[in-house]
């Protein structure tokens, strides 16, 4: 009996331990093609950040989690604005959730308009946008 359980538990070490193998191997595989091509290809209307060398600071606003479109978004771009305008500002890093809850469908989705352009357009910046967990069920390259 017990030579049967230490057999078992053999099997099942071996069965984890190529289970493990697997997804290391499957992994650095992944890795290996997102490294070469990157995780999604970038569309072609993207226009490139120009931050020259000449410059001795930059300066930024890194926003999270502001996709509801609210009252609260709004005073915050309220916020920015008078911030950017007062100290200067060179580009707005959105870090995620930007458009809740489930992201926007494509480029013709009226949240980019309702939760983006109507809420950051007077600040007149450029935008470095990350997708987060909540803008990527939709259309990602929107």
């Amino acid at each position: 009996m017990n030579n049967n359980k230490n057999s078992m538990r053999r099997w099942v070490v071996l069965a984890g331990l190529v289970c493990l193998a697997l997804g290391l191997w499957g992994g650095a595989k992944l890795r290996d093609v997102f490294w070469e091509k990157g995780c999604l290809p970038l569309p072609e209307n993207i226009i490139p950040l120009d931050l020259t060398s000449s410059q001795e600071t930059i300066r930024f606003i890194a926003v999270g989690d502001t996709g509801t479109g609210d009252d609260d978004q709004k005073r915050v771009a309220e916020g920015i604005g008078r911030v950017c305008a007062a100290q200067g500002c060179d580009f707005m890093l959105m870090l995620g959730d930007n458009f809740y809850p489930h992201g926007v469908k494509s480029t013709q989705d009226l949240l980019l308009e309702e939760r983006f352009e109507s809420i950051y357009k007077k600040l007149n910046k450029p935008f470095v946008v990350i997708a987060g967990n909540h803008d990527t069920q939709g259309d990602l390259q929107s």
